[in-house]
């Protein structure tokens, strides 16, 4: 499964509580699911929005650790990302 990493950019340092309170709720919605299902999880660069990085989460199967990971090596040669 691919998903956005963060439902949006990072936010301002002087955010009130509250916002901030409902920036967190909105991010645990997209991390919380490998998390709770015991599923691998890894997140590559995937660009730039608003002048701020973007990634992409990639959720695997039960047991897809290696192939999540040679998924994720694979694309980043796409995503701006130069190996040594």
């Amino acid at each position: 499964m691919a998903l956005p990493t963060s439902p949006c950019i990072a936010p301002r340092v002087d955010l009130p509580a509250e916002q901030l309170e409902a920036l967190r709720v909105r991010v645990q919605r997209l991390t919380c699911m490998s998390v709770l299902s015991g599923l691998p999880q890894i997140t590559i660069p995937a660009g730039i929005a608003d002048g701020c990085p973007a990634g992409l989460s990639l959720i695997g199967w039960a047991g897809g650790d290696e192939a999540l990971l040679d998924l994720a090596g694979a694309l980043a040669r796409f995503c701006g990302v130069v190996r040594p």
